[in-house]
């Protein structure tokens, strides 16, 4: 959905333009982009408890390399099968160390059984999109809605931590914001996963 925009190409065009040839030519390759931006997940998960304006700056930082590496992939006609499968794989641990890390915060504030029941729906509807998409690529249709892509998670999560240092100013209460960024991908992703599979053709999905 945001990563369709006018505004959010233009970012990825010229995130890739000043920074994929850089990186080539100091030895870079994509593989690199794909274990470092999963670290950056990882130290998300880990710093989103205690340290969620941490967590977020992370997150972004994960969020801008998972889209160089493809970048980088392609310009340089490096991509290969190997590879996106190594992206898939990263991007589906780094999913589940960010959405552990949000349910590890509304733990630690006593909200513990709120946020894994969020959580977990949220982390069940970004795979039945992931799911989705991947079959309905392979019968040759394209995905029907353009609904919390991953892209779309990652920022709504990251502005979710970032508003947990003003949530009491902005009357959410303790892990609300957080909170509330969950609830949005449980729904959000669900409503995506569901509107994709009554659009596509039957044929497509079998």
């Amino acid at each position: 959905m945001l990563a369709r925009t006018d505004a959010a190409r233009a970012s990825r065009t010229l995130l890739e333009k000043t920074f994929v040839r850089r990186l080539y030519l100091r030895g870079v390759r994509a593989d690199h982009l794909t274990a470092a931006g999963l670290g950056l997940a990882l130290l998300c998960g880990a710093l989103a408890p205690a340290w969620p304006l941490a967590a977020g700056v992370a997150l972004l930082g994960a969020g801008a390399l998972d889209m160089l590496d493809g970048a980088l992939a392609r310009s340089t006609g490096e991509a290969s099968p190997a590879g996106a499968l190594l992206d898939a794989a990263a991007d589906r641990y780094g999913e589940f160390a960010v959405l552990f890390g949000a349910w590890g915060r509304l733990a630690l504030l006593g909200l513990g059984a709120w946020g894994a029941a969020l959580a977990l729906l949220a982390l069940q509807g970004s795979w039945v999109v992931k799911e989705t998409r991947a079959r309905t690529g392979f019968s040759g249709h394209p995905w029907s809605t353009t609904l919390f892509e991953r892209s779309d998670r990652l920022l709504v999560l990251a502005l979710a931590l970032f508003a947990s240092f003003w949530e009491t100013a902005l009357g959410l209460g303790r892990g609300g914001a957080v909170a509330a960024g969950l609830a949005v991908l449980a729904v959000g992703t669900n409503v995506s996963a569901l509107v994709g599979i009554l659009r596509a053709p039957r044929r497509a999905t079998r």
